[in-house]
């Protein structure tokens, strides 16, 4: 559901979404990739991971996970809330994102 949301993602960042290992995140990537659920790329050191767009079910697959995911906002949430740039050094946190960050702490502990 979350490759589904992000478009194109990598393991340790789906890991980190779900407080998981880094590892164990690769070797369910490696089985769904085996089932042609999802696509990897390296893009140099990094590995890439999309639902698989040549599947005849990609699309309903894909259309399927984000109706699910509009039942669980809290996956959106832990998603908007996620850092995507480095934060200036010395830069002071905004309440407002303090409360972001426990809130997205809160919700991958479930």
């Amino acid at each position: 559901m979350l490759t589904a949301l992000l478009n194109e993602t990598y393991p340790s960042e789906l890991a980190r979404l779900v407080k998981a290992s880094p590892y164990s995140v690769g070797l369910a990537v490696d089985r769904l990739e085996r089932e042609r659920l999802v696509a990897t790329r390296r893009w140099g050191n990094e590995r890439r991971v999309t639902l698989n767009p040549t599947t005849a079910y990609g699309r309903e697959l894909r259309a399927l996970l984000l109706r699910l995911a509009e039942t669980m906002p809290e996956y959106e949430e832990s998603i908007r809330s996620m850092r995507k740039r480095p934060r200036r050094r010395g830069k002071p946190m905004e309440p407002a994102d303090i409360e972001d960050t426990a809130r997205a702490r809160k919700l991958a502990t479930r």
